[in-house]
């Protein structure tokens, strides 16, 4: 049987036609994945009723950034300072 080169360049490009999206992908994934160390923090929930820290009452307003004087007792509101 002879040695065939034409048919041998043939199935190099058909084996790198298959490999080289392979290794795009893996590039890829890989640099995705030691980004995770460099990405931004998660931004702090917006303003927002929620159960009272100080268990004084029901709820107090969080603005986004600290707790407020604002608070709610079975929805009626009120002011109470943070101590």
């Amino acid at each position: 049987m002879p040695f065939n080169v034409a048919g041998m360049g043939e199935g190099l490009v058909v084996l790198l036609a298959w490999l080289l999206p392979i290794g795009v992908l893996v590039w890829v994934a890989s640099r995705n994945w030691n980004r995770g160390s460099n990405a931004a923090p998660p931004p702090h929930p917006g303003a927002r009723w929620a159960k009272d820290p100080t268990g004084r009452h029901e709820l107090r307003l969080w603005d986004g950034q600290q707790w407020t004087a604002n608070i709610s007792n079975h929805g009626v509101s009120g002011w109470d300072p943070l101590r």
